[in-house]
């Protein structure tokens, strides 16, 4: 939950095709439309239980990638799992509350906007995703997009920067053998109809990763 309110914070993430996450029922007064325990691409970071023996299974002595922190990590986490044939499971349990954001304190910091877009392009280079051609022009128009709304006039350097940097990242972690395969997971598929919807607004995004949760929550529901 949010801290201080009613509203869900994150019922785990949603992994799509463009490698953005969507975290379920984020802003919804809880329960929403869950009832049950569902399926998801990864467990949040900021509330998440493991068993000690599938992370030593599948990731190692670590339990995240070191290279994805601050943003990705637990996506990528979730996914790997999923890969070695493991499943992550959300349960619609208050069991905290959340203030997200203060890792990198204040508001309007350029820190996570470039470590989000320079690690989901590092991450398309090490995966299967079948728009990982596309991936390098949305990660520059969404960071130009932030940072102009924003009036920061270095939007370009860090795009450029954020793109060279992901390259780099992503060609250092291919050549460590990592290779995930995110269609294991149950992910958001987008059909070549609906990419153009990617580059409009983040409203628009949104209301189409909720509309998709709302569609597919019976498919993802665990009956027990």
């Amino acid at each position: 939950m949010k801290y201080g309110s009613r509203l869900i914070d994150s019922a785990g993430g949603f992994v799509n095709e463009f490698l953005t996450s969507y975290l379920l029922g984020s802003y919804r007064e809880y329960p929403w439309i869950l009832r049950k325990p569902v399926y998801i691409s990864y467990a949040d970071g900021s509330c998440s239980l493991y068993k000690i023996r599938h992370i030593l299974d599948c990731v190692g002595e670590k339990l995240f990638i070191d290279e994805f922190f601050g943003y990705a990590d637990d996506n990528v986490l979730g996914l790997m799992m999923w890969g070695c044939g493991y499943k992550i499971i959300s349960v619609p349990e208050v069991v905290a509350y959340h203030v997200r954001g203060l890792t990198f304190g204040r508001r309007g910091s350029i820190l996570p906007i470039y470590l989000g877009e320079r690690n989901r392009l590092a991450l398309s280079i090490i995966s299967n995703t079948r728009y990982k051609s596309i991936i390098p022009i949305h990660v520059f128009r969404n960071i130009s997009t932030l940072l102009a709304r924003d009036r920061l006039s270095r939007s370009s350097r860090i795009g450029v920067r954020a793109l060279a940097d992901g390259v780099r990242l992503g060609e250092k972690l291919k050549r460590k053998g990592l290779f995930i395969d995110i269609y294991k997971a149950p992910i958001i598929r987008i059909s070549l109809k609906d990419l153009g919807l990617f580059f409009t607004t983040k409203r628009a995004v949104e209301k189409y990763f909720e509309n998709w949760a709302v569609k597919n929550i019976n498919l993802l529901t665990i009956d027990q």
